[in-house]
C-alpha cells in the first residue's frame, strides 16, 4: 500500500499515529486525474531532502500540471512517507521536504521521491 499526502501542509512527528494525521492509503484516487511520473531531484545530504514543486518544474518543465490536486511521497526503498518515523512536510502546491535537523539524533532523512495527481 502506498500513502497519499493530504493537500494541506502536514508534519509527522516520530512516535505519533500518522494514519489520521497526514496520509491515507492510495487505493484508486478519489479525484479523477492522472499521476505524473515519480521525481527525485534531491538527496538527503546537507540540510535534508527537498522535492520542491518549483525545482521539479525548473528541471522538468511541463511534466507537472499548473495546479496539482494531490501529492504522493515515498522513500526510494518504497516506504510510504510517514511510515518510517521521520518528520516530513508536504503539500501539492509546494512539494515535499524532510529536514535532517528534525530527525532523531544521528539520523538523517531518507531519500524521497514524489509524484503529483493532476486534474483531467
Amino acid at each position: 500500500r502506498q500513502m497519499m499526502l493530504n493537500p494541506l501542509v502536514r508534519r509527522i512527528q516520530p512516535g505519533k499515529r500518522t494514519s489520521n494525521i497526514f496520509a491515507k492509503p492510495a487505493e484508486p484516487p478519489e479525484s479523477p486525474g492522472e499521476w505524473t511520473a515519480w521525481f527525485n531531484i534531491d538527496h538527503p545530504g546537507g540540510k535534508g531532502d527537498y522535492e520542491r514543486l518549483d525545482a521539479i518544474r525548473f528541471y522538468y518543465g511541463d511534466r507537472v500540471c499548473a495546479r496539482p490536486l494531490r501529492l504522493e511521497a515515498r522513500t526510494t526503498d518504497w516506504i510510504p512517507a510517514g511510515s518510517n518515523g521521520q518528520v516530513v512536510h508536504g503539500n501539492p502546491r509546494e512539494g515535499f521536504w524532510c529536514l535532517n535537523r528534525e530527525q532523531r539524533p544521528g539520523q538523517n532523512c531518507s531519500n524521497y521521491t514524489v509524484r503529483f495527481l493532476c486534474p483531467p
